[in-house]
């Protein structure tokens, strides 16, 4: 959603469209230091995309292989990863599940963001966002109206 060649393809279209990422790094001192690393070594902030989750991905494995001590041991890895959480910059990751897949969750937040054009975000996070004018929350009473809410 928040891709230039998207920006670029829909202009005005692309207004008050509503997406969610599951990248999304939650401000803490480290992710700070990770983000600010991240800019100075590409020269742009952190895109609403795969880095941080595939960092996560090479850091989680890296975590398992050095406690394994052998990378070739893939049946001892993967049971290292699926017994032991791993707290990354999106979260915490936890397979010990039937599913065995990361679900979101506290540890491990979706983030929604509203696309208000010329490349800004009139929102991105988890915990509240504006509506676009044209969606009416189901909150107000039968004839109440407003161009923008948050929850």
């Amino acid at each position: 959603m928040t891709l230039s060649d998207t920006q670029d393809a829909l202009g005005d279209k692309l207004k008050g469209v509503m997406g969610y990422v599951s990248a999304y790094v939650p401000p803490s001192k480290e992710n700070d230091a990770w983000k600010a690393r991240y800019k100075e070594t590409y020269g742009t902030d952190v895109p609403l995309t795969n880095p941080p989750s595939a960092y996560d991905s090479v850091m989680l494995w890296a975590e398992a292989v050095k406690a394994v001590g052998d990378p070739t041991k893939y049946e001892e890895i993967a049971a290292y990863i699926k017994a032991h959480p791993y707290k990354g910059l999106l979260g915490t990751y936890d397979f010990n599940n039937p599913e065995q897949t990361v679900k979101s969750g506290p540890g491990l937040a979706v983030a929604y963001a509203q696309y208000r054009g010329g490349g800004k975000l009139a929102f991105y996070g988890t915990d509240k966002f504006a509506l676009p004018a044209y969606i009416q929350p189901a909150w107000l009473a039968v004839g109440e109206t407003t161009t923008s809410a948050t929850n």
